[in-house]
């Protein structure tokens, strides 16, 4: 594994910050080639932050190098995960259990280990669209 939370043969493609971002979290597109934290559960993600952006003034321009697909991915569970769950993006970045209620589920990916709330761990990146029906 590579010093950053991506494996080696993950696509790494570089945008704008365009606020504070935290390591091994989710983001989305907020403006033209820039990215910021996912702010709600089940957020349609474009990847993983690969380096932490602080926010302090001048690195909001700073460049952020995203994990946008492929191989495994260092996250941070929001709530317990069990090994082979899937997984959608949660308010905050993290990454959250699929629920079971019918709906439409943006999967960002397969859990590799079982995680504690707040803890990292390795999940297969598999960006999915998943209908659960009643």
């Amino acid at each position: 594994m590579s010093s950053s939370g991506a494996t080696f043969n993950a696509v790494v493609l570089s945008f704008k910050a365009g606020a504070a971002i935290t390591r091994d979290h989710a983001v989305i597109l907020s403006a033209d080639n820039t990215v910021i934290m996912a702010s709600a559960d089940n957020q349609d993600i474009i990847g993983f932050a690969d380096f932490e952006i602080d926010g302090t003034g001048d690195n909001y321009d700073d460049v952020c190098p995203v994990h946008v697909s492929g191989g495994k991915r260092t996250v941070v569970a929001d709530g317990a995960v069990t090994r082979g769950d899937k997984l959608i993006a949660a308010n905050g970045g993290g990454v959250k259990t699929m629920p079971t209620a019918a709906g439409t589920y943006y999967t960002v990916g397969i859990a590799l280990k079982s995680a504690a709330d707040e803890k990292k761990f390795e999940m297969l990146m598999r960006n999915r669209v998943v209908v659960v029906t009643a």
